[in-house]
């Protein structure tokens, strides 16, 4: 992966990265004393990869697409589950939607060839969703070492407090 040193440009719109950000906190979630995903700020790690030119890796332009029309599908079942857009949605809604994602069990997205295979679209999710947690803070995500520190890697490990001193 290239350095964030690089000059880039990010990939998702604003509201791409809010659904994004809900989805990676209810695969990765915080806790009072525990650090999730948007903590580590893990979505900055995809947006970053994914608005990368050239694209760092060979899957970068499947994974654009797959993000594109992914994350439109989540919301658009969001909105018609929970009468909510995705970037609204609870903690709850969106653990079950991811869930149900994982499964493979969503009506309403269009499977197979031009549609979204969900097992596939979940697997991105997740790995996406712990790289951006625990990589190498100056590609993005793991902001500030916030993973590492919290789990003691390369030192000892530091207490995490949500709201409070760190």
């Amino acid at each position: 992966m290239i350095p964030r040193a690089t000059p880039h440009v990010l990939f998702f719109w604003p509201e791409q990265r809010k659904q994004l950000e809900v989805l990676f906190d209810a695969i990765l979630p915080g806790t009072e004393d525990s650090p999730g995903a948007t903590d580590s700020g893990a979505a900055e790690l995809v947006d970053w990869l994914l608005g990368a030119e050239p694209p760092s890796y060979y899957e970068v332009p499947a994974w654009r697409r797959l993000y594109v029309a992914g994350l439109a599908a989540l919301d658009a079942v969001c909105r018609a589950r929970y009468r909510v857009p995705l970037t609204d949605a609870t903690a709850m809604h969106a653990t079950e939607l991811v869930a149900d994602l994982a499964a493979g069990t969503i009506e309403g997205i269009p499977p197979g060839p031009g549609g979204i295979d969900q097992h596939q679209l979940f697997s991105v999710l997740r790995g996406h969703c712990i790289e951006g947690c625990f990589a190498d803070p100056r590609w993005g995500g793991n902001r500030n070492s916030l993973m590492w520190r919290w789990y003691g890697y390369l030192g000892p490990a530091q207490t995490f407090r949500r709201g409070g001193v760190r």
